[in-house]
């Protein structure tokens, strides 16, 4: 997890390469952007079973019966708190699929990526010098 993270940060060395679309230009940035896309999550799940064992470490490894270590919380609660978070969860899910394809009808501003921007055009309407 930490060695993810470090990896992670590492892109942070890629930055330089914004300047003059060097990104998109380069394949071999673009390679190594497309092979991270899976580290955070990968990071996230080692962190929670590092945790796991770290904080129970008797439960995980068979010390201490899984019997005595569950809390006394009754099988209804626990099925409310299911559909609670389940419906919490697919309500974010929907909201995020709705903006994100709200936001790709609008359709990009300029779609010709890796172009060198052009020179700003002068304002049809001249600011008069003085007021």
């Amino acid at each position: 997890m930490i060695l993810i993270g470090l990896t992670l940060g590492c892109v942070w060395f890629l930055l330089p390469l914004l300047f003059r679309d060097w990104v998109i230009r380069l394949r071999f940035p673009l390679w190594l952007i497309l092979l991270a896309l899976p580290l955070p999550l990968v990071a996230v799940i080692l962190g929670w079973i590092a945790r796991e064992v770290g904080r129970q470490p008797w439960v995980a490894y068979g010390l201490l019966p899984t019997e005595q270590a569950v809390s006394p919380v009754s099988a209804p609660l626990m099925l409310t708190s299911l559909i609670g978070f389940s419906l919490l969860l697919g309500t974010l899910a929907v909201t995020n699929w709705v903006l994100l394809a709200r936001h790709a009808a609008r359709g990009a501003a300029d779609p010709a990526l890796g172009r060198p921007p052009a020179p700003p055009s002068e304002p049809a309407h001249p600011e008069p010098a003085l007021l």
